[in-house]
């Protein structure tokens, strides 16, 4: 199913309310694993309307069958989506000429709110742990092996970088702030293994207050307790060119 028709029936299925574009969808894999289109059996969408109102809904991979538009909290960090180039098989085909491996657990479309992204990613987790990015516009995009960086873990010194873990309710919204380099060094958090049930839906870099070259600022995360659940998340200290030391900080969650 391409954009348009998938914001028009999300239209249609809301009495004809007028879609901005898309903020994210992210697969349903047949036994959690795939390795082409048609082991994705749908798609979790969340959709903006025009008035600024967003909805989520899933939709069958088929085109036959989707539930009912339901209104959520508006995630952050993510621009709207009008159109994009690359669908899902041919992001499927560049992704297997990769050497990251051949079976994806998640796959992810968005765009993120960053700078340097220009264009809609699609986002595979391979079952090796690695991560791959592919332009929904130009089919460009690479590998980050992680198993690369955890095999050559080194820790480093770092201070006020305790995680408190994260105990929520369905509904809630809960905050995660880490000693950060990103502006200086190069050196910044990323999230490793995350629950589906807790959404990212925001993540900024707050500067130091005084620029003194080195000195390290604040990242940010901001997390949504969507269902309930019992997991636990993963944030890496990395420079993602560098394959020689990362920080891994592990915290419990819960959603109740």
């Amino acid at each position: 199913m391409d954009l348009k028709d998938l914001l028009n029936k999300a239209s249609t299925s809301l009495n004809g309310k007028l879609m901005a574009g898309l903020l994210f969808k992210k697969a349903r894999i047949n036994n959690g694993k795939g390795r082409e289109v048609g082991d994705i059996l749908g798609w979790d969408c969340i959709v903006r309307a025009e008035d600024g109102t967003c909805f989520s809904f899933y939709v069958a991979q088929s085109h036959i069958g989707m539930t009912k538009p339901v209104q959520i909290p508006c995630p952050l960090g993510i621009r709207i989506i009008s159109s994009y180039k690359i669908d899902i098989e041919d992001a499927i085909k560049i992704l297997n000429k990769k050497d990251c491996g051949d079976t994806f657990v998640d796959v992810e479309l968005s765009w993120p709110l960053v700078p340097d992204c220009n264009e809609p990613y699609w986002h595979f987790r391979m079952t090796l742990g690695n991560e791959v990015f592919i332009g929904a516009n130009s089919g460009t995009g690479g590998c980050h092996k992680f198993k690369e960086l955890l095999n050559n873990t080194q820790k480093m010194e770092m201070t006020n970088t305790k995680i408190n873990d994260i105990n929520i309710k369905v509904g809630e919204r809960t905050k995660v702030e880490l000693e950060d380099n990103g502006g200086s060094t190069g050196y910044s958090w990323v999230i490793g293994h995350k629950p589906d049930s807790l959404w990212l839906i925001e993540s900024y870099y707050i500067p130091p207050e005084d620029p003194i070259p080195g000195k390290p600022g604040t990242r940010v995360f901001t997390f949504y307790g969507a269902e309930k659940c019992q997991d636990s998340i993963q944030f890496i200290h990395v420079q993602l060119w560098n394959k020689e030391s990362a920080e891994i900080i592990d915290c419990a969650v819960k959603i109740s």
